[in-house]
Formats: C-alpha cells, sequence, structure tokens
C-alpha cells in the first residue's frame, strides 16, 4: 500500500459497469490500519464494507482488496480508517476505468450544449450533466478539451438519470473509431491519464 501523505484511488464494486476511481489521501497509520480522507464526498461507506484502492508503486498501477473498520464520527462521509487485503496486482488496464472529475471542473460540449460538467472519464467514455433531452442509443456530437487542444467526435448514450432541476446525468461511450476524423477516441485516453496523473501528484503533494 501506499505511505502516509500519498494519493490512491477507491472505488465501491457495484453492477452498472463502470468503475469509477475516486481520488483519496493516506492521513495516518497505526500498525496495519489506515487512515485516510476522500475527495468528495460521494461515497456512503458502512463499516466491514469491501472495496478497491488503486495506487502507483514505482511507476506500477496496483489495485489491492480492502475493507472499512471504522468511519470518523465528526466527518463520516469523507474520512474512514481501512485494512488492506491480500497482495496488491496490477491494474495496468486502466482504459477500463473511469475517473471522477467532479474537483476539476472540467467541461464537455454534449450536442449544442457547452460548457456541461464533466462527472468521470475514462479512455472509452465520459459522464457528464446537460439539460437536453437525449435517449439511451442516440449518438450526440461531443468535445471534450484538455490543454488547450480539443477533441472531438461522436458518443453513444449509454444511460440517463434524472436530477433535480432540469439537468439530466448521462453516461456515454465513445462511437468514433477515428475512421471520420473524429479525435475524440485518442483524446478520451489522453485526458484520463492526464487526471489519474494529477490526482495522484496533487493528494501526494507533488504539484
Amino acid at each position: 500500500m501506499v505511505g502516509i501523505g500519498s494519493g490512491f484511488f477507491v472505488q465501491i464494486p457495484n453492477d452498472s459497469g463502470h468503475r469509477v476511481l475516486h481520488p483519496a489521501k493516506v492521513c495516518s497509520q497505526v500498525d496495519d490500519v489506515f487512515t485516510a480522507e476522500l475527495e468528495e464526498a460521494v461515497i456512503e461507506f458502512e463499516e466491514g464494507q469491501g472495496f478497491l484502492v488503486y495506487f502507483e508503486k514505482n511507476r506500477d498501477f496496483l489495485q489491492q482488496p480492502a475493507s472499512v473498520k471504522s468511519l470518523d464520527e465528526t466527518d463520516p462521509k469523507t474520512v474512514f480508517s481501512f485494512v488492506t487485503q491480500g497482495e496488491a496486482v496490477s491494474a495496468e488496464s486502466r482504459q477500463c476505468y473511469r475517473v471522477s472529475t467532479v474537483m476539476a471542473d472540467m467541461k464537455a460540449t454534449l450536442g449544442h450544449e457547452d460548457a456541461c460538467p464533466l462527472l468521470d472519464v475514462s479512455a472509452t467514455g465520459f459522464s457528464a450533466i446537460a439539460a437536453a433531452p437525449y435517449r439511451i442509443g442516440d449518438l450526440v456530437d461531443a468535445v471534450l478539451e484538455l490543454e488547450g487542444t480539443t477533441y472531438s467526435g461522436k458518443v453513444a448514450v449509454q444511460s440517463v438519470r434524472e436530477l433535480t432541476k432540469g439537468r439530466i446525468r448521462y453516461g456515454t461511450h465513445c462511437a468514433d473509431d477515428g475512421k471520420l476524423g473524429g479525435t475524440l477516441k485518442g483524446g478520451l485516453n489522453k485526458i484520463s491519464m492526464f487526471v489519474q496523473r494529477q490526482q495522484l501528484q496533487r493528494l501526494s503533494g507533488a504539484v
């Protein structure tokens, strides 16, 4: 596992097929018990709950099972202690993971609607909040940006969830194979890796 002050990711297994990695930081360690703080209050942990941790060590991206030992009474939504279980194994197929971008304040253009809040991103798709109505299976134009470079192409709507105030959360999958001049497929991989590195470096105090 990582050491005190190091950044890592938390993933709660679910049946959605989307494995979203949420950034966290190790605050302290006593024997085999780690105390950590989530960057976002988006996970409802319970004592004894199992989850997976992802971290970089010696330039390898690893995953390891863990379980919640206790929750902080003053901040149970973000601060928790846990113990790891078993050995860490390689998790290098990063295209399988969606990384949360909530704290990064990144935006996407979906259809004719720009400045759509980007919620998570992977090498194969992303989730964003928009107001325009789409149905599962619809093909929609999408544009993302990273460090001044824009990436555009088509995405297929995979999931639709209505939120408050007319907002809708869309989960999408890249439908652009690059043959029609789209650049989104390559851009998604670059953005996903960029976000992962930035989050780990920032939480570890490297940036």
